[in-house]
Formats: C-alpha cells, structure tokens, sequence
C-alpha cells in the first residue's frame, strides 16, 4: 500500500494539482516575482514546489536519498542544510507533520530555518474527513491537527498566523 501511495504522490496529474493548491492558496499574499529561494522541507522529490517562482532557486530537504525532481537542488543530511548558507524566502511543508512523533520538535527545526520575513507554509490532511470516509485498521497518521493548533505552535514560536483554512486540509501561512 506504502508503495502504490508514493506512486500515487508522484504522478503528474496529481503533482500538478497539488502544485496548483498551494500556488492558489498563496496568491494575493506572496509575490512570486520576489522569491529567491524556496524549501521543500520533508518534501521527498521536491514534486510539490509550486511552478510560479520564476526567479527561484528551488531546494529539498529530504533525508530519504532519493533522486530530486530536475531542477531541485537536494539536501539529505541535517548539518548540510544547517551549513548551506542560504536564507529562504519560502518554507513548504507539505503532508508530514502527520507522521511524526514529536510535532513541537519538528516545528521549531522549521522555525530554526526561517529568517526575518520568510513565510512558512504548512499543510496536514483533514483526517476527520478521511476517518469518515473508510474504516481504519492501520494508518500511518499518528497526529491530527485542526488550525487552532498550528496558531497555538506560532505564538509559542514568534511567528505570525498570515492566513490558514480547514477546508480540504489544514493549511497555514507564517511569517516570520
């Protein structure tokens, strides 16, 4: 099952839909045009960075190994991406808070990658949906979030809640 969802993730329909989501959810708010440096931090391939960054230099954080998607610079190892000099513009992490076992943790390691300015866009399912909509007898999900959680983590970190939803998702914007 692990392996057809991951055949699944990468697809191209369902890649570029998910691109398309997050561009969406970001226009009005973030100028494209101004970002240099993008972070896909969990983000396996880099698959999910939205196409809308023409002066980007586009980055993944993954410590899986696996090949990154043409274009994508990548990053496997934590001290590497500590040591990497760069100052993101944007953070993306898209579908991986939901895996893990010490959230706080994670989330400040994203904190610890923001600079003044930078914009950080997290992005969890909406497991009440999903637990509705099938019996679960094994679920890789070990955490549910709804928004107010995410803005409690952003207070206690400094950051400031620029926009966030909890429809077909939850999904928030800070900036630092």
């Amino acid at each position: 099952i692990q392996q057809s969802l991951m055949r699944h993730w990468r697809s191209s329909r369902w890649g570029v839909s998910r691109r398309k989501a997050i561009s969406d959810f970001l226009i009005g708010i973030v100028d494209f045009n101004h970002i240099k440096t993008v972070l896909d931090y969990g983000g396996d391939r880099g698959q999910f960075i939205p196409d809308v960054f023409p002066n980007a230099k586009k980055y993944v954080y993954d410590i899986s190994g696996v090949k990154t998607k043409k274009g994508i610079v990548g990053i496997s190892d934590a001290e590497e991406l500590r040591n990497c000099n760069t100052s993101w513009d944007l953070i993306l992490c898209n579908q991986c808070m939901e895996h893990l076992s010490d959230v706080k943790e994670y989330f400040e390691r994203l904190v610890d990658c923001m600079s003044k300015g930078t914009f950080l866009y997290i992005e969890v399912p909406n497991e009440r949906s999903i637990l509705n909509s099938y019996t679960v007898k094994i679920h890789e999900h070990i955490n549910m979030f709804s928004r107010k959680a995410f803005h409690s983590l952003a207070e206690q970190s400094g950051l400031t809640v620029v926009k966030s939803t909890d429809t077909s998702g939850v999904r928030c914007l800070f900036k630092k």
